[in-house]
């Protein structure tokens, strides 16, 4: 219940981790606002189907110590997710977009 009071306060349109503070913040949502630096640094995804995870944006590769890809994505690709990536009938990747 109290994460839906937040979202609807601070964070109706995006995910928590890309929040911007927003104007008169709270005492409390500024302290958990602060802690987003500590979640980012031990935050992974769980794969499923890839819907939601930006593969730029996301930490979502296998190895702890480089979870994000770090080259800039290409122009018309920047919200490109992983479910755009995998072959859902093969769960093999699409190597030719």
């Amino acid at each position: 219940m109290v994460y839906n009071v937040f979202k609807a306060k601070y964070f109706q349109l995006v995910d928590f981790l890309d929040t911007n503070l927003g104007y008169t913040p709270s005492f409390v949502w500024h302290s958990i606002h602060a802690s987003r630096v500590v979640v980012r640094q031990g935050i992974k995804w769980k794969i499923g189907n890839g819907q939601p995870i930006n593969v730029w944006k996301n930490p979502w590769l296998k190895h702890f110590d480089i979870p994000f890809i770090f080259s800039p994505s290409p122009i018309d690709f920047e919200h490109l997710n992983v479910c755009d990536i995998i072959d859902s009938s093969s769960h093999s990747w699409i190597c030719n977009l």
